[in-house]
């Protein structure tokens, strides 16, 4: 992976100024990591390469049934790989991270749909910037929600827990039966939803050109704020409903058919294989590419 990345970005000087990839490499709840895996994660970060730790501890399975207990196995695990990757280069790229969940304890398995799995996101997301580290905590997706959806805005609800929950990268686009499987059509709905969901926690402009007294000021005249300049330069940028009719959460939309949206999805993709494909690679990047897999078989 590491040749091949520097194939791409022009050798390995190239790789180290250019993060043109990651990897996650999980420890293995409860404390510990796995031959071979730990090797490659200290590879990486001598090729500054981002190392993804993502833990993926289990409440009463694989860590503690309590928050708490979990939170903190999650955070010993989190900060035993950072020691990995920063003894082995120190400032090289790393990012705290976690798919931790609540166990389903009358079957042995994941719950991703629990409340609790959305609490101990946000419990780490907290834990990595008390660190001051770049976090990988939110899992963006709908999985089987998916497939009874007639519009956007009707996942909007499901989806706008992982907006609050303070991470700066996300996983699970496109995936299905929890990351079992996954499809185009799902990625593409779990993009339109995220990019109405994700306006829920968005930042919002406060400077004195977007608070505009002027605007105020002339508006208490005339009694009108539509004529403005201010409204009309700037309402697409605070409203997403005005780009987006679909993304408002409200009554006035029409009912659709139950799993319509996932119909919607595919046609798009089937619309979007058959544009002309441009290849990603010059043909001489290819070959090399080509004889480093050769020469790793």
């Amino acid at each position: 992976m590491i040749d091949m990345g520097s194939a791409l970005a022009g050798g390995r000087d190239g790789l180290e100024r250019r993060h043109i990839f990651s990897s996650v490499q999980c420890p293995v709840s409860p404390l510990a990591f796995e031959a071979g895996l730990i090797e490659a994660q200290v590879e990486f970060a001598k090729a500054n390469v981002p190392v993804v730790s993502m833990v993926a501890s289990i409440a009463g399975l694989t860590s503690p049934v309590t928050l708490s207990g979990t939170l903190t196995q999650v955070n010993a695990e989190n900060l035993a790989s950072l020691v990995i990757t920063q003894t082995s280069r120190k400032g090289a790229p790393w990012i705290y991270s976690t798919d931790s969940s609540a166990g389903d304890l009358r079957t042995g398995s994941v719950d991703y749909g629990a409340f609790e799995t959305q609490l101990l996101r946000i419990g780490a997301g907290q834990m990595g910037k008390f660190y001051n580290l770049p976090t990988m905590v939110s899992g963006v997706w709908l999985d089987s929600v998916a497939q009874s959806l007639s519009s956007v805005w009707e996942g909007v609800p499901y989806m706008i827990l992982q907006s609050i929950v303070g991470s700066d990268l996300g996983s699970g686009f496109g995936s299905t039966d929890h990351a079992a499987g996954a499809s185009y059509a799902q990625l593409l709905i779990d993009a339109w939803v995220w990019e109405a969901a994700r306006e829920f926690s968005r930042s919002f402009d406060a400077e004195s050109e977007a608070i505009s007294f002027e605007t105020i000021r002339d508006a208490g005249s005339d009694h009108n704020y539509l004529n403005k300049r201010h409204t009309l330069s700037r309402f697409r940028d605070e409203f997403i409903s005005a780009t987006n009719s679909e993304a408002a959460l409200t009554s006035e939309h029409e009912v659709g058919t139950k799993g319509s949206l996932v119909a919607k999805a595919d046609k798009e993709v089937k619309r979007m294989l058959r544009m002309p494909r441009i290849p990603v690679t010059q043909r001489d990047e290819s070959e090399a590419l080509e004889s480093i897999l050769r020469n790793a078989k």
